[in-house]
């Protein structure tokens, strides 16, 4: 048998990387999944409200709600997730 070689301090297999999840949940939650998921939402609304003000079709307080908006959604999104994780 080949004898296994130690590994660097450093380094770290990928399931030790996932400390937060439990050993025998393998896939990420469906919590963690939505929380991600409106956190990318969340950063796709804000260049559409400060590219939508720059082209002249919403005013600049228009602009400041979708970012606003954009800023709650992955807000959400972070809560979702690190709450259930």
């Amino acid at each position: 048998m080949a004898k296994e070689r130690p590994r660097r301090a450093g380094r770290r297999k990928s399931s030790e990387t996932q400390a937060l999840r439990p050993a025998n949940d393998p896939s990420p939650s469906w919590h963690y999944r939505l929380g991600r998921l409106l956190q990318f939402v969340g950063l796709l609304i804000l260049p559409f409200g400060i590219a939508s003000e720059l082209v002249g079709r919403v005013g600049l307080g228009q602009s400041l709600l979708i970012a606003g908006a954009g800023a709650l959604v992955f807000y959400i999104g972070y809560l979702i997730q690190n709450r259930h994780s």
